[in-house]
């Protein structure tokens, strides 16, 4: 591969997109850019659409991330290739390909025509013999990888092995590309399988077995008998969670299975290798945060056995450097991939069709045949040029001829040029269409900026209202009730698009509290990333500043609608009345005793009534607990709206709608009777033109008309 000046390397793993911008600085190479975007899910989610997870995943990279004009490489997990490693005996260079093509029929368990392979030669110098390793992948896996990249607008320039990338990057950072260094292996446990990587005099052996992440967090999930998200969540939490010895003991099968892999593994390579003995093991991938596990392997192995917590050459300067640092464990893949891009591998594996390496070609060069076409057809226009002196003027017709057409065109030009304004117009809806990653941006910022709240990972998952994980007036949410926005073309002072967008979101605080929070977490965000080159619009951020609007959340009424659990009444039986504890209601029901036929009569009014109507007995109160707002079943809330009707038509006040007028939630309200505000955060993009075209601006309107912004024409 040509060597390019930057290239992304991109890794699309089971649990996130890691994705890293290398670029050469001289002859050095620096980390330009990098980005980890986690899945919604893991794609080991039983039952999960994974082709529309990675479409979400790698469109959200394609929103926030340019990758025009730039190399890119993607991975091949290392469980869906293969690698197989064999000698060769001593044969003339020129016999190399037809000795190989003979060996990888033999190692590869499918007919060649049906997979993508590709194979580097090892060779030594104090030896005539040769070793080489084989790699192939079905032609089917990477033709839905590259359809999917298409679709997104990602035309990668090589595709390889996982394993291939981390040898790769190990190689480069650490120098093993040389004789004399200690053996080392580098074992990367993935989601899916881990990858045995053993790096030895430069030469590369590679073993991948079906063992990774997801087994320890199927063990949880059966151990506990919980969804596989929230056994997912307990792994990541094992080293300090209450049940963390409960946790450690249900993946300890999987450590065992584990364990004889590895040792299967290194035995494997130490009987090809008896006088090269592996030294040190370094641990990559998130797996190894479970705790124990690195020391439980070290022990059994009788072997060093590391994580990687940085890079040794290819570091990042600034802020991001400690944000590199602390994902340093998952981005080998994605440094040994964007290293291939810029040709500065040991190996360059392209496992690519050779159709869309001969497709990216020639859509490289389209460019370069348009220039030509034109320049042949200036040149041959220049062929049919004459001077003006050279017009003979023996020819008036033909002057007489043209001065009519010329006349014609003004008048076609004049009435053209009157309808400027709504071409102008039309140009300006055009934009409407190329501004589809706008609402994207939009919604990518508003989550960016509720991040920044910081809320709580316990209260990210599921979790019993009434017991929370972390103390109510401790929380740290942000809930985003509404978000809406607003299209507008304006004139004046100059051209320009925007978008009003208004979010509306619950903070558990009160008012005054409320205002400082939002302050220093939204709004912080917002003005600090108001401008940004990558992004297709700028915020703007008004003199006075961005100003929400602030409004006590009712706790009152939401206890009401959402977890009210009402009692009745001091021991009269009541024939079907409403003898929910009114506190809030407007009005009253009223129903007959049966004992003394005579009215009784309940304050209150809808809100809260339903949920707890109970039928009463003689001489008791009347307690029940009432459907999904409080804690009765469906068929006790089915009971509760039934009597609640019959006390409506019972009473004197107008009839009413309840499945209309006052409808049950189906979930409790977690603000209820806890201090809470609405924040209504007001604020105004400015659309950025495509790159190349401008606004037109529209034609002034008449005196006293108004201007598409609101303002007056005419003179002033």
């Amino acid at each position: 591969m040509a060597k390019a000046k930057a290239a992304w390397g991109i890794e699309v793993g089971s649990a996130a997109i890691k994705a890293v911008r290398l670029e050469r600085d001289g002859t050095e190479v620096r980390v330009a850019d990098f980005v980890v975007i986690p899945h919604p899910k893991v794609l080991t989610t039983p039952d999960l659409n994974i082709e529309e997870m990675l479409r979400i995943s790698l469109g959200s990279f394609m929103q926030q991330k340019s990758i025009e004009g730039v190399a890119v490489m993607m991975g091949v997990p290392g469980n869906d290739g293969l690698a197989r490693f064999a000698k060769l005996p001593p044969i003339p260079k020129k016999a190399v390909p037809q000795t190989v093509l003979f060996e990888a029929k033999q190692q590869i368990p499918f007919p060649l025509e049906e997979v993508e392979w590709d194979y580097h030669l090892f060779a030594s110098e104090d030896s005539p013999e040769y070793e080489v390793g084989i790699f192939a992948i079905l032609k089917e896996k990477i033709a839905q990888r590259l359809s999917l990249y298409k679709e997104l607008g990602i035309r990668p320039a090589g595709m390889t092995m996982g394993p291939i990338a981390v040898y790769n990057a190990m190689v480069y950072d650490r120098e093993l590309n040389s004789t004399g260094k200690p053996v080392m292996a580098f074992l990367d446990i993935g989601t899916r399988a881990s990858d045995l990587v053993v790096i030895e005099d430069g030469r590369c052996w590679i073993r991948t077995f079906p063992i990774g992440g997801h087994h320890f967090t199927e063990a949880i999930a059966s151990a506990f008998s919980v969804p596989y998200g929230k056994a997912d969540r307990l792994k990541a939490e094992a080293a300090t969670h209450k049940y963390a010895k409960q946790l450690m003991h249900a993946m300890r099968p999987v450590f065992d299975d584990l364990l004889q892999e590895v040792q299967r593994s290194m035995g494997h390579y130490q009987s090809l290798h008896p006088d090269k003995p592996v030294s040190q093991v370094i641990g990559l991938g998130s797996t190894f945060r479970i705790p124990g596990l690195r020391k439980f392997l070290s022990d059994q192995l009788g072997v060093e056995i590391r994580r990687l917590e940085e890079f040794e050459k290819i570091k990042v300067e600034g802020s991001a450097a400690s944000d590199f640092a602390a994902n340093a464990m998952n981005l080998s893949t994605a440094v040994g991939l964007a290293l291939q891009g810029l040709g500065l591998t040991e190996i360059s594996i392209n496992l690519s069709p050779v159709g869309s390496l001969r497709e990216q070609v020639w859509g490289r060069k389209n460019k370069w045949f348009i220039a030509a076409a034109v320049l042949m057809c200036i040149g041959s226009a220049a062929m049919f040029y004459r001077p003006g002196g050279d017009v003979l003027p023996n020819v008036p017709g033909s002057v007489v001829r043209t001065k009519q057409a010329a006349e014609g065109f003004k008048k076609q030009f004049d009435e053209v040029k009157s309808s400027a304004d709504v071409g102008a117009l039309a140009n300006n809806m055009i934009f409407l269409l190329e501004d589809r990653k706008v609402w994207p941006w939009i919604v990518s910022d508003v989550n960016a900026a509720m991040a920044t709240a910081g809320t709580q990972e316990p209260l990210l998952g599921e979790f019993d209202l009434s017991k929370p994980p972390v103390p109510y007036e401790q929380w740290n949410t942000v809930e985003l009730v509404d978000l809406a926005g607003k299209y507008k073309f304006l004139s004046s002072p100059a051209p320009r698009r925007t978008v009003d967008v208004t979010m509306r979101v619950i903070v558990p605080r009160d008012t005054k509290s409320a205002k400082e929070f939002v302050q220093k977490s939204m709004l912080d965000w917002l003005n600090k990333h108001a401008d940004r080159k990558d992004a297709p619009y700028k915020i703007i951020i008004p003199p006075t500043g961005i100003v929400p609007e602030f409004a006590a959340l009712n706790a009152a009424a939401g206890a009401s609608t959402s977890t009210a659990a009402a009692s009745g009444g001091g021991g009269e039986d009541t024939q079907q009345a409403d003898t929910a504890a009114a506190v809030d209601g407007a009005g009253t029901f009223s129903g007959k005793n049966k004992n003394t036929e005579t009215i009784v009569t309940t304050k209150g009014g809808m809100i809260g009534g339903s949920s707890g109507f109970g039928q009463g007995a003689p001489g008791n109160d009347a307690n029940a607990p009432g459907g999904p707002s409080g804690s009765g079943t469906k068929a006790e809330t089915k009971q509760d709206r039934k009597a609640s009707r019959v006390a409506i038509k019972s009473s004197a006040a107008e009839p009413v709608d309840i499945d209309r007028d006052a409808s049950l939630p189906l979930a409790p309200n977690a603000y209820v009777g806890k201090a809470a505000t609405t924040v209504v955060i007001k604020f105004t993009v400015e659309l950025r033109p495509p790159v190349g075209r401008e606004l037109a601006p529209a034609a002034a309107p008449a005196e006293g008309e108004p201007a598409a912004d609101g303002s007056e024409g005419g003179q002033p």
